[in-house]
This record gives structure tokens, C-alpha cells and sequence, in this order.
């Protein structure tokens, strides 16, 4: 598994802030295309997790 990845599954409660969000966001969109079918699933969880958490913000 990507380290990045298990780095946000392990942080994703902490984040909470909309900038800090985005900025996770970001980066796994990024990190999306590189990784392997099975990876891309664990990311599009962890990347509808935080779209979860923005919209609840608005």
C-alpha cells in the first residue's frame, strides 16, 4: 500500500480544517493515476471521506 495513503487512513479523523482538507485532496487526486486498481480504490475511499467532510462544512 502507498505510504501516503496509509498515512491519511491513520490521520483522517484529524482532518478538519477546509484548507487542510483540500490540501489531502489534492494530493491524492494527484497520487490517483499512479497507483494500482487496488490502491485506486483504498484512495477514491479516502478522497469521498473528505468530500464528505467539506460538504459538511458548507
Amino acid at each position: 500500500m502507498d505510504p501516503f495513503i496509509v498515512e491519511v487512513s491513520r490521520q483522517i479523523d484529524g482532518y478538519q480544517s477546509r484548507e487542510e482538507i483540500m490540501r489531502v485532496l489534492d494530493e491524492l487526486e494527484f497520487l490517483f493515476e499512479a497507483l494500482e486498481e487496488e490502491q485506486q480504490d483504498a484512495c477514491s475511499r479516502l478522497m469521498s471521506l473528505l468530500e464528505d467532510r467539506l460538504r459538511s462544512q458548507d
